[in-house]
């Protein structure tokens, strides 16, 4: 009881610590000259004040261990700033770190996107999907969304891409398509059956020889139940597909009204079993009707946690739809939270990655340094297991 208690203490403490991070990261596909690549760096400042910050960036292809691309450059706010930073990347995968540094605290974070950058090559040039709740195309461009958790009490959600050719295309059709997940907190992008479509809409562009265009329009998300949403939008010839692109975001909504409902109580108390035995588990699950399975999940929350309960079980949940979405492929058939690297994840937060390779076998390193806490995966098959 004494080492579970003391597990709690140290999640509560870890969570609230990582929920605190003043930085967020996207990477995006940019069609600018001399660059193709943009990343976003996100500061959330808690007071105006001069600040001064230090970035050690790296690019490495997908599951390499040297880096391709390095880059140290100091940033300097007052207040809350979007930095852009442009790049130059070959085709290919890469997992992007980011650790910054807080010059006058020494205070370090560590950020990443939420996945794998794909720097692609088509027959038409397509931008990623930047995503922004202002109409203006110029705002989206330089500062679109960073965080795709998006507000629940937002009306309009409008999205932009930018086409530019190598030939001239004289009836170019652009269909866009919004899909929820019909398993919030469950996306897989693979299985495109767990998609209902919500969304459609096209429109027809002629375009010239390395002629560069502007393709947006607005989604209603005013109405839009809490849960995951995938937004593509495809490029045609014909009936020859040139190329698409796609965006994921959450509506973000109460986390904790949503695993109370009916339909997801029993999985929400099954995703419990990192801070609770197997008996208190099955005791939650054996309760005979739906309103008393509530009470007793409320009132284990309760008794874990205290007067911080709603802050745990958000940032709780909040982490495991975050594992499903950047480990699913480590279980087949399971989900990402089950997996070695999603529950270091859900326990510890985000970490420092140091990917290694060693007599042909790749390794990833996690570091925890204000912890003094590490944890090596070998990789095997698409997945990552925990062997130290």
């Amino acid at each position: 009881m004494r080492k579970s208690l003391l597990f709690i203490l140290l999640a509560c403490t870890i969570f609230l610590t990582h929920a605190q991070s003043p930085w967020d990261c996207a990477v995006k596909k940019g069609l600018d000259q001399g660059s193709n690549t943009r990343l976003f760096l996100a500061y959330k400042s808690s007071s105006n004040a001069d600040k001064e910050f230090k970035a050690d960036i790296r690019f490495r292809p997908k599951g390499k261990y040297r880096d391709f691309l390095r880059k140290e450059t100091r940033l300097s706010t007052r207040g809350d700033k979007i930095f852009v930073l442009p790049f130059s990347l070959p085709k290919g995968e890469y997992e992007v770190d980011v650790s910054i540094e807080d010059v006058e605290l020494g205070n370090m974070y560590h950020v990443t996107p939420s996945e794998v950058y794909k720097c692609r090559e088509q027959e038409i040039n397509i931008s990623d999907i930047y995503l922004s709740y202002n109409p203006s195309a110029e705002k989206a461009f330089e500062q679109p969304l960073v965080n795709l958790s998006l507000d629940k009490d937002k009306e309009q959600l409008y999205y932009f891409i930018e086409l530019q050719t190598a030939r001239a295309y004289s009836n170019l059709n652009i269909s866009a398509f919004l899909f929820k997940d019909k398993n919030s907190g469950k996306l897989n992008l693979e299985q495109m059956d767990t998609y209902e479509s919500i969304y459609e809409t096209s429109q027809n562009l002629s375009m010239y020889k390395l002629q560069k265009a502007q393709i947006s329009d607005m989604l209603e998300v005013g109405n839009l139940e809490p849960g995951e949403y995938l937004l593509s939008v495809e490029v045609f010839n014909g009936a020859t597909r040139l190329g698409g692109v796609d965006s994921r975001f959450v509506i973000g909504g109460d986390i904790k009204q949503l695993m109370r409902q009916e339909g997801y109580i029993d999985d929400a108390i099954l995703m419990m079993e990192y801070i609770l035995p197997l008996e208190d588990l099955e005791a939650l699950l054996d309760n005979p009707d739906y309103e008393a399975k509530k009470v007793a999940f409320d009132k284990t929350w309760m008794e874990l946690y205290g007067e911080e309960a709603d802050i745990m079980m958000e940032e709780y949940y909040s982490a495991i739809i975050t594992a499903n979405q950047l480990y699913n492929e480590d279980l087949p058939g399971r989900k990402g939270w089950q997996s070695d690297r999603g529950k270091i994840f859900i326990e510890y937060g985000q970490p420092e990655i140091k990917n290694v390779t060693i007599r042909g076998k790749e390794y990833q390193r996690w570091i925890y340094a204000k912890w003094s806490l590490s944890f090596l995966f070998e990789k095997r098959n698409q997945g990552y297991y925990l062997i130290e």
